[in-house]
């Protein structure tokens, strides 16, 4: 997911008796697993926060007598644009007892561009929801959704449940 292409640029370098350079681009040079991505003067690279959040790139100049020289550089992307959520539509029910009215809330979709591991939580203002449920008191309650991703900032949105009573009361008159 998500992922930035870079162009690392190399062509700077100079023999100081004039010969023509060669140029070696790795990644994690030194460690085993590390590897020759090309050569040339310059590297199209792609890079993502998947990649351990960093990648160690060595740029090895050699000129005609064998002599190097080497460089490094750590290329690291950051995601720094919070998801897309769509919170559900607000909702008004009417009540439906004393103590709480079941509701059944729509659901939050979210997307990230860079992220597809993400987490989503749910508060209430006030707090007068039993945890984990969707039983509304009598009132207005706010309801947040939160977007947390692995990686990069968050994102939330939020609705009003709204429970009234609208239905008068029935009176029993006896004689």
């Amino acid at each position: 997911f998500g992922g930035q292409s870079v162009t690392l640029d190399g062509s700077q370098s100079v023999d100081p008796e004039g010969g023509s350079l060669t140029y070696e681009w790795f990644e994690w040079f030194g460690y085993p697993w590390g590897g020759l991505l090309g050569t040339g003067p310059t590297r199209g690279l792609h890079v993502s926060i998947r990649d351990l959040g960093h990648e160690p790139i060595t740029l090895r100049v050699t000129d005609p007598g064998g002599a190097t020289g080497v460089t490094s550089v750590n290329v690291f992307e950051r995601d720094t644009t919070p998801p897309q959520i769509t919170c559900p539509a607000a909702i008004t029910a009417e009540c439906g007892g004393p103590a709480y009215t079941p509701v059944q809330l729509g659901g939050v979709t979210a997307t990230d561009g860079c992220d597809s591991d993400y987490s989503v939580s749910r508060a209430e203002e006030p707090h007068n929801v039993p945890f984990g449920s969707n039983n509304f008191v009598y009132g207005t309650t706010v309801v947040t959704y939160d977007v947390h991703p692995t990686f990069g900032p968050s994102a939330s949105c939020s609705i009003a449940v709204t429970v009234q009573d609208t239905t008068p009361p029935a009176l029993l008159v006896t004689a």
